[in-house]
């Protein structure tokens, strides 16, 4: 076994083990003839047994530093430690802080790290302003700063009796939903103890503060058909110096779904052909979608020109759409009952049967449709009306 003492030698040392000068116990591993290769051993007896430690390659460590750590090394083997089981524990106390410091993770933090890595995968333009705001203006007030794991349950009942005093309901169910995910991937990522129940979860939250009575549906809540034209006169009368307002009249008018006209951008509007041109990937079908704009909708467009300021049609207090709980909560503020937003759609599907019931009672009492006919085509909702008449 030949010896190593310059930094020269090292280089142009062949292949195999080297004793080093200058280090008792400090050997040379190369791993071919003539290069660059090679890492640095130290070897030692403890108990009668000889063992052996890497400290590293030559190219991470000098000459000058693998004889340091050899002699720190062997420090450690005369005072009776084994010099391999003191990094191994070196090894786990670092790995332990690590750990602990990966879990004082603040609640904003995680929110915001949920929001970076989700975001991207979300519909809609506006989908990541739509999913933080809430979170942001309930939330991180109450939450934001508080470590993963100190979050309790009356912390969460805090945050939704803030969104509920506010008047926003349905924000605060969605804000809960929201903080149970942020949560729960922050176990995923070693964040938070997953020993822990998840402090926003439905059910234990229920036990402190249901949020709704047995039975109750407020989410279908509607007007009667009847009761219709009524409420859409007064929306329209009031919408004149209300963007929700106008918003809710452009939404009856299109029978849209409330997401998709709040979503609503003047570049998806042609005023001179009368057509909203709603794209694929802002449908719950997946599929381009034109629909034919009445003058009540024109008109509720017409009036957003005035105030435009920004590429949405309703926009809320910046340039981005107008929030949904702003939205829901409008006719209320303005004094009419309009019910909630979605329900529309099941009135203008009723509107579209009665006028079908209608068309065929006419068609039939000129004998052009044979009565069995008729009745089939109107579906079984409405055949005892036709019956009666």
């Amino acid at each position: 076994m030949t010896t190593i003492s310059t930094a020269t030698q090292i280089k142009s040392a062949k292949a195999g083990l080297h004793k080093v000068a200058g280090a008792t116990g400090l050997y040379l591993r190369k791993a071919s003839d003539g290069s660059d290769s090679g890492a640095w051993v130290y070897r030692y007896h403890l108990g009668g047994k000889r063992r052996q430690m890497g400290l590293g390659s030559i190219g991470a460590l000098s000459l000058a530093q693998a004889r340091k750590r050899a002699v720190e090394l062997g420090g450690q083997r005369n005072a009776g430690s084994d010099p391999i089981g003191v990094r191994k524990r070196e090894r786990a106390e670092i790995l332990a802080r690590e750990r602990a410091e990966a879990k004082q993770v603040t609640f904003a933090q995680a929110a915001g790290s949920f929001l970076k890595a989700h975001g991207p995968s979300w519909k809609g333009r506006y989908a990541r302003a739509q999913w933080w705001n809430p979170v942001r203006d309930y939330a991180l007030p109450v939450i934001g700063d508080l470590f993963l794991d100190d979050i309790r349950v009356e912390h969460v009942v805090t945050v939704m009796r803030k969104a509920e005093k506010a008047g926003a309901k349905e924000t605060a169910r969605r804000v809960r939903a929201r903080i149970e995910s942020v949560l729960n991937a922050a176990g995923a990522l070693g964040q938070r103890d997953l020993t822990r129940q998840n402090s926003a979860d439905t059910k234990l939250i229920s036990y402190v503060h249901p949020s709704r009575r047995k039975g109750e549906r407020e989410h279908y809540r509607r007007r009667e058909l009847s009761d219709t034209p009524a409420v859409l006169r007064s929306l329209h009368a009031l919408a004149e110096n209300s963007t929700a307002l106008s918003a809710w009249v452009f939404m009856i008018a299109t029978a849209a779904r409330p997401s998709e006209a709040l979503q609503a951008r003047w570049d998806e509007i042609d005023l001179d052909k009368g057509l909203w041109s709603i794209p694929a990937s802002r449908m719950k079908n997946n599929r381009k979608h034109v629909v034919p704009l009445s003058s009540l909708a024109l008109a509720a467009l017409k009036r957003q020109t005035k105030v435009r300021m920004g590429d949405a049609v309703f926009p809320g207090v910046s340039t981005a759409p107008l929030s949904y709980d702003a939205f829901a909560t409008a006719p209320g503020k303005a004094g009419v009952d309009a019910g909630t937003p979605h329900s529309w759609r099941s009135i203008f599907r009723d509107a579209c049967v009665d006028r079908l019931v209608s068309i065929a009672i006419l068609l039939r009492r000129r004998s052009l449709i044979p009565s069995a006919l008729s009745k089939a085509h109107i579906g079984e909702r409405r055949r005892s009306r036709l019956d009666a008449r």
